[in-house]
């Protein structure tokens, strides 16, 4: 199929054919590892006084793009903001995922949630750090999944 596939007649252009054909293009770019997890949802391990082992909390995770699933871009130059009276940045972030990757049940990835970089790619960003989901974007046409998240960094 070319990139330019047409639809139903001549003058029509099948959109959906074009994001078909389009996408392994942009997957050959995906080099990061993410999952989105969420914070009120924990699962604990159960704690052994013996082995003094377990009794650990983590979230639980919504969705996991995989090696080499992902995007990481920032969207914006950071901004400044105050949060607890304290002068701290707020970064955009932008996080594309595989369309064709098994996608969550719609409605859980939203707002609130927390993306966690498992590998930056090229981008080194430290494991523990924690991006607050701002909202998924998405459109009917769209190549790839697109989760908007921000950071805040230190003043």
């Amino acid at each position: 199929m070319g990139v330019f596939a047409f639809g139903p007649s001549v003058t029509s252009i099948d959109l959906q054919g074009i994001a078909t054909a389009m996408r392994p293009t942009l997957e050959m770019w995906m080099n990061a590892h993410i999952r989105i997890i969420d914070p009120q949802r924990e699962d604990s391990t159960t704690y052994d006084p013996t082995l003094d082992t377990g009794g650990v909390a983590t979230s639980a995770i919504v969705f996991d793009s995989g090696e080499n699933g992902a995007i990481i871009q920032p969207i914006r130059s950071p901004s400044r903001i105050d949060v607890g009276g304290q002068a701290n940045g707020l970064l955009g972030i932008r996080f594309q995922v595989k369309r064709n990757e098994s996608p969550p049940a719609a409605g859980t990835v939203r707002g609130g949630l927390l993306v966690q970089v498992v590998n930056g790619g090229n981008l080194s960003v430290p494991a523990f750090w924690r991006f607050g989901l701002a909202e998924a974007i998405d459109s009917s046409l769209a190549w790839d999944h697109i989760y908007d998240a921000t950071l805040i960094t230190g003043g």
